[in-house]
């Protein structure tokens, strides 16, 4: 059985594999690129697994938790991770707007589903999380495109 997940953000590049990751990298010596490696390895995620990224541009506020809302109510096996760019670090009172914003379109059309922390990346943790692990990088340089987009890809595995 496929599993789904709608992924609603304004900005973000990833790579969906490991294939992808090993392939744009530079030399097998780097301790900081095995590490990277091992953690996208690790939070694989299944090849049976559709991910749909709902992007808008040039801001927010333009319906993708509302499409987000409707497609996971007619797409089986299907959820959300909600990403926000902010760099704010996640807060209650950022879980409370969601609950008014977002999530509560994806309970409205979504009953039966829980929608928590769990279904929620803000860009702040996300940067320090990756800096706090690979900051060093030890003679590599890390990039948003291609590093922290990987390690991206790696913590929607984990949710």
């Amino acid at each position: 059985m496929k599993n789904n997940t709608l992924y609603a953000t304004d900005t973000i590049e990833a790579f969906s594999s490991v294939d992808d990751f090993k392939s744009s990298t530079t030399s097998n010596t780097d301790t900081t690129k095995h590490r990277l490696e091992n953690i996208l390895e690790e939070n694989k995620i299944d090849k049976d697994t559709n991910i749909y990224i709902v992007l808008s541009f040039p801001r927010s506020d333009m319906g993708k938790g509302t499409i987000v809302a409707h497609l996971m109510k007619y797409i089986e096996d299907s959820n959300a991770i909600k990403f926000d760019g902010l760099l704010n670090l996640s807060t209650s009172d950022l879980m409370g707007t969601l609950e008014l914003d977002d999530f509560g379109l994806y309970r409205k059309f979504n009953p039966k589903k829980t929608f928590d922390i769990n279904n929620y990346i803000i860009g702040g943790d996300l940067i320090i999380d990756f800096i706090t692990d690979f900051g060093k990088g030890e003679g590599y340089d890390l990039t948003f495109r291609p590093h922290l987009s990987r390690y991206f890809v790696s913590t929607l595995a984990k949710k």
